[in-house]
């Protein structure tokens, strides 16, 4: 899985029938997150928060979504209106669409209706939703707290941080740096959201867990003013 430019999930599957399609997925809200923060972390800890992470790569696609569906049952928090399969499961469906080549060429389709046109199989559309589930479980580290969402300390801070870049790229996101890119403008999202946290107030946390430099995004995006100052070099 990846994230694009444009804070879209996207993954590609070899289905059954139709080959090698992709699927982007929008991400939730976060408020939408933050309703189902509970659920959702419970879901890393109970099921992943202990097991190797070599066999969590395998393991996280078929084994998410049951998790997160077999919690919220025993928690009779699953069915309703309030519940995790119509506020979230079927928000992540709602967002998601599924790119396939046909006889006109490439062409997009809502993944409900891809699943239920036979596009997408059963197995198929499990592992979709564990890797989608599976990808919020991993923000199980984000913290609640009265001066904003994402909270913790450092360790925190560097694993989130190792996580979302990790997915997004780091060039990139020190591309967006230098242009002071505003996230939350673009497409808001859990995923703007914490990209905006970690280049605003948690840049410094997460550069000094990296051995960087620079104390916030402003001293990074005037590096070379800063060096050609203290070089003398400027005047």
């Amino acid at each position: 899985m990846k994230i694009d430019r444009a804070l879209n999930l996207v993954m590609q599957i070899q289905t059954a029938k139709n080959g090698l399609v992709y699927v982007h997925s929008t991400p939730i809200s976060r408020s939408i997150f933050e309703q189902f923060y509970l659920e959702i972390g419970k879901v890393f800890s109970q099921c992943f928060d202990s097991v190797n992470q070599a066999h969590l790569a395998l393991s996280a696609p078929q084994l998410a979504y049951p998790a997160l569906k077999s919690i919220s049952i025993k928690a009779g928090n699953w069915e309703g209106a309030g519940g995790v399969k119509f506020g979230l499961v079927n928000e992540i469906v709602r967002l998601t669409n599924v790119i396939l080549n046909g006889d006109q060429g490439w062409y997009s389709l809502p993944f409900d209706t891809a699943v239920k046109r036979g596009i997408i199989d059963e197995d198929e559309e499990a592992e979709v939703l564990s890797s989608l589930v599976f990808f919020y479980c991993n923000l199980q580290g984000c913290a609640q707290g009265s001066e904003g969402f994402f909270l913790g300390d450092g360790g925190v801070v560097k694993k989130l941080g190792a996580y979302i870049l990790g997915l997004y790229g780091i060039p990139e996101w020190f591309a967006d740096l230098d242009q002071g890119r505003q996230y939350w403008r673009d497409n808001p999202s859990i995923i703007a959201d914490l990209l905006d946290y970690l280049s605003g107030a948690a840049f410094g946390t997460l550069v000094r867990e990296f051995d960087g430099q620079w104390i916030d995004a402003e001293q990074y995006r005037q590096r070379h003013l800063i060096k050609a100052i203290e070089s003398k070099s400027f005047f």
